[in-house]
């Protein structure tokens, strides 16, 4: 008999034994995904944890979830400032009309709104206020994620 008969049927019995094999695997859990090192820090997993392909639609709903609750915190606190904002600016109209039709009648009246202008312009916030006071709230909020993942390393 000829060899190539049987090299082509030990050939296609191989063959046979890698499909039937592959059948019975998860080619799923044999893909790992690439996570973002923030995304992994923010979700508290582990930066060694090797995250399948059947893991991700698991760990996407739970990123979807992270970002949609900090969204509507964010833009509760927005609208809060927003409603605070428009009171403040609705009562100090109320009060600048109300004493722009007064100050005529009081003698150094001009005077008294300049020098209440003026002590009023102390409150304002300097140039540079506003990127160290989110320098402080990154530097807080940075602080607040290594002691929930602390606690949650505690809990495990």
């Amino acid at each position: 008999m000829d060899k190539r008969v049987w090299l082509f049927g030990g050939l296609a019995l191989c063959a046979a034994l890698v499909v039937a094999s592959l059948q019975g695997c998860d080619l799923r859990s044999l893909v790992t995904v690439s996570v973002p090192p923030e995304a992994r820090t923010l979700l508290g997993i582990d930066q060694d944890k090797a995250i399948t392909y059947a893991e991700a639609p698991a760990l996407f709903e739970k990123w979807e979830q992270y970002v949609s609750r900090i969204t509507a915190d964010l833009s509760e606190g927005i609208s809060g400032a927003r409603e605070r904002y428009e009171l403040l600016q609705s009562v100090t109209d109320t009060g600048l009309n109300a004493l722009s039709e007064e100050v005529g009648n009081f003698p150094g009246g001009a005077l008294l709104v300049g020098a209440l202008g003026g002590l009023g312009g102390l409150f304002i916030n300097k140039p540079g206020t506003r990127k160290r006071e989110n320098k402080q709230k990154q530097v807080a909020y940075s602080h607040g994620v290594k002691a929930a993942k602390a606690v949650n390393d505690a809990e495990k």
